[in-house]
């Protein structure tokens, strides 16, 4: 993984989010930040027909809309994500996706996310999650 095509052939291999990778670049201010951007939005393009459906394809390209500022996009993914059964806890917290702003219609999502994830859990007989400001 030495170049951002190398990331993208990994992310490929694994089945995983590269978003973890996209934010430490970001963070760092790290020249392969744009490139790895560009790649990871072209590798989501080229699958655009086969995954459509995907929760988890979906929750990826709503990331990649709101790092690009496309937060329209960025809502509409999210919420097809959810729709397909993307439930992530990370989500809620706002931990991972602090580039999401402040905005009542994420806030929407959010509370969605939370209401099925705690719907789930009590199903269960586990104790609803809470949601964490940050």
């Amino acid at each position: 993984m030495k170049t951002p095509a190398g990331a993208i052939g990994a992310w490929k291999l694994c089945g995983c989010s590269p978003l973890h990778l996209v934010l430490a670049l970001q963070d760092s201010e790290h020249r392969d930040f744009e490139p790895l951007l560009a790649g990871w939005k072209r590798e989501m393009e080229t699958q655009s027909e086969f995954y459509a459906r995907s929760a988890e394809w979906n929750a990826d390209r709503a990331d990649l809309a709101a790092l690009e500022g496309d937060f329209t996009a960025a809502k509409k993914f999210y919420g097809l994500a959810i729709d397909a059964g993307w439930r992530n806890p990370n989500f809620i917290s706002r931990d991972l996706r602090k580039f999401l702003p402040q905005d009542p219609e994420f806030d929407a999502l959010l509370s969605r996310m939370t209401g099925l994830i705690n719907d789930e859990r009590r199903s269960l007989g586990l104790a609803p999650l809470t949601t964490v400001k940050s």
